[in-house]
């Protein structure tokens, strides 16, 4: 797994940056050809402000610059589409463009992992259009799993594969005695 810039730090987005975080989740999404310009999808994706209130909207920040962002679901997210009692789940994963390549979607990947720890959560499952193949080769490197049996379409053209990493659980430090 390629290593992070040193100066890329992660954090939860700050309202005067919703705008640039939607712009920048459009487009990633439309230079990868995931959809048309005109696609219904497109506000929902531009949305940053109403997914940090209803999920959490973490950004990958290099010398102030946002260069890729990704919302993670908690338990009472209405932005879940997979994840069951104990699942974390998150969605919307983008890495700028011009910023590829530097371990920036790892990094965002591994905070909604140790998101996910933090609430206890022993398995995260996400949904990925078929043609994200980069996305894809992250999530195998982390040792995601492909879960067919919750692959989904939420429009008739829109084929959304499953993918599922179990957990391990957190150290736990046993006190001597």
């Amino acid at each position: 797994m390629q290593n992070e810039p040193m100066s890329l730090q992660i954090r939860l987005a700050e309202p005067s940056e919703y705008d640039e975080v939607g712009d920048l989740t459009v487009t990633g999404y439309l230079a990868d050809d995931l959809l048309p310009p005109d696609s219904p999808y497109v506000s929902d994706l531009r949305a940053a402000k109403r997914r940090a209130e209803e999920a959490e909207l973490w950004v990958a920040v290099d010398g102030g610059g946002i260069l890729g962002t990704v919302t993670f679901c908690p338990p009472d997210s209405s932005y879940r589409e997979l994840a069951s009692d104990g699942d974390g789940e998150f969605r919307m994963l983008t890495v700028h463009p011009d910023a590829r390549g530097r371990g920036i979607g790892a990094a965002l990947v591994r905070r909604c992992l140790d998101r996910a720890r933090e609430f206890g959560q022993s398995r995260v499952v996400i949904s990925s259009a078929e043609q994200m193949r980069t996305a894809h080769r992250i999530y195998d490197r982390f040792g995601f799993e492909r879960l067919p049996e919750l692959d989904w379409k939420p429009a008739p053209d829109v084929q959304l594969l499953a993918f599922a990493l179990e957990l391990e659980p957190p150290e736990t430090s046993v006190s001597g005695r």
